[in-house]
């Protein structure tokens, strides 16, 4: 824990901690409580670039291994990952396309973690769960657009009508949402284990992709910009 806390402390322009034995229980307990304060702090004061030196030196001298370290990294939606190159490890930067990076730069951190999942399930081919993310992605999206405590525990299908009010996407828009999340219901694999073959295909995968991304950019660019005015919010409204 010391020589951790110490390459942190490192990184971040501090002083190293000198450990020292101590006669006095009082002082080993006062100790023990610095180490365990700093270990909490030590990765969060670090800036990016650190961050990933601290994360790669840990990873070459075996304290995580590199497997585990971009599985955290991929659930939490980062921009970068590790691999190996020899005896070292070397940082591999992962591309993102413009609507990508608009997507996430406006996103709840909700739906940046499920960005993550649906892109990660894309790459393994998992076509039902990239249905099931983009799915939680428009739910989740829809709780934040509504605003209110009121639809928090409650799924989209129990407020879509709120939703097509507060909305600033076009009603033939809203009505793709709501089928998707349908059809998560039904799909296999996407919202209930079963025993069929999932139906979605390769190509209705990887338009979804697409279009959760572009969906999510102008609904909150849109709201954020205050450019959509209370009459365009409401023409969502179901007749």
């Amino acid at each position: 824990m010391n020589d951790i806390i110490n390459r942190a402390r490192a990184l971040a322009g501090l002083y190293p901690y000198v450990l020292e034995s101590f006669d006095v229980e009082d002082g080993i307990a006062l100790a023990s409580a610095w180490h365990h304060g700093e270990w909490n702090a030590c990765f969060r004061r670090l800036g990016t670039v650190e961050f990933v030196e601290l994360l790669g030196e840990l990873i070459e001298d075996g304290w995580i291994k590199l497997e585990d370290a971009n599985a955290l990294l991929m659930e939490g939606n980062a921009s970068f990952s590790y691999a190996h190159k020899g005896s070292t490890v070397a940082v591999r930067i992962i591309p993102l396309t413009d609507l990508e990076a608009r997507a996430d730069s406006v996103s709840h951190p909700n739906i940046r973690v499920l960005l993550g999942r649906m892109n990660s399930a894309a790459e393994k081919r998992d076509w039902s769960g990239v249905l099931h993310a983009s799915s939680n992605i428009f739910e989740t999206l829809a709780k934040e657009v509504v605003g209110t405590p009121g639809v928090r525990d409650k799924t989209l299908g129990a407020f879509i009508d709120g939703y097509r009010k507060s909305s600033t996407l076009p009603p033939p828009v809203l009505d793709y949402i709501h089928e998707i999340y349908k059809r998560r219901n039904k799909e296999p694999l996407a919202g209930h284990g079963q025993l069929d073959t999932p139906t979605v295909t390769e190509a209705e995968a990887k338009m979804l992709v697409v279009m959760t991304k572009a969906f999510i950019t102008f609904e909150k660019e849109m709201l954020t910009s205050g450019a959509a005015t209370s009459a365009s919010r409401s023409s969502g409204t179901s007749q």
